[in-house]
């Protein structure tokens, strides 16, 4: 949704001479601990199409899922999943059963300790903990790990290639190389999106691509970052 947000925006913009906001209001996430609301999110989702005179479109895979979770099609996009509960050829079997139904699906009430969860009351504390864990973990490692600087200075030491080279916007290919070798010992290392875009004056959104094109370390430790930047 970020790249959605702020890279197609843009791109919409100089394509049709336009600025500011290409979407009327921020995009709102809500968490659902609920199978009856997942269920009715899913059937309103896709039956939207339809609903506004679209069945073309809602049967293209390309504009929409129902003909994979119908089990018709291939999907088009290469990185999502079902919703959990449609998955298999059970999945497909309560999809159809969902989607014939003459009822609409009934909403839970929504969540009163969280105004934007849906699910029974007292089953967000549980995840209000892992979250609470996960925060002081974090903070602990990030006092542990190496500076950015010191990173990019063993990368440059390395490659033989000055600190500022690689901090700069220069586009030859080998300079690019060393600088996504350090763009991704810093993921490694722990530090986010965020602080190695500071540091190398990039938006987030380059260092996201970089991740894209050689794997994100931090879900592959396995895996050498030289070997696969080794030109």
């Amino acid at each position: 949704m970020q790249r959605v947000q702020g890279d197609y925006a843009r791109y919409f913009n100089r394509r049709h001479r336009r600025t500011g906001h290409l979407f009327e209001r921020r995009y709102k996430a809500y968490l659902v601990t609920d199978e009856r609301y997942l269920a009715a999110l899913v059937r309103y989702i896709h039956a939207n199409l339809p609903s506004a005179g679209l069945e073309k479109e809602n049967n293209d895979p390309l504009w929409s899922s129902h003909t994979f979770y119908m089990g018709k099609t291939e999907r088009a996009w290469s990185r999502w999943r079902p919703a959990p509960g449609f998955e298999s050829s059970r999945g497909i079997r309560a999809y159809r059963e969902l989607m014939g139904a003459s009822s609409k699906a009934e909403l839970p009430p929504v969540t009163p300790e969280k105004p934007y969860a849906y699910g029974e009351e007292g089953a967000w504390k549980g995840i209000d903990r892992r979250k609470e864990g996960r925060a002081r973990k974090i903070g602990v490692e990030c006092r542990e790990i190496n500076p950015i600087k010191r990173i990019v200075a063993q990368v440059s030491r390395k490659r033989r290639v000055s600190v500022d080279l690689i901090r700069s916007r220069h586009r030859r290919r080998s300079i690019c190389r060393v600088r996504h070798e350090a763009i991704l010992k810093c993921l490694a290392e722990g530090y986010g999106p965020s602080d190695i875009g500071r540091y190398f004056h990039i938006r987030p959104t380059s260092v996201f691509t970089v991740m894209h094109r050689y794997g994100d370390p931090r879900k592959a430790q396995n895996k050498l970052i030289n070997v696969c930047l080794t030109p």
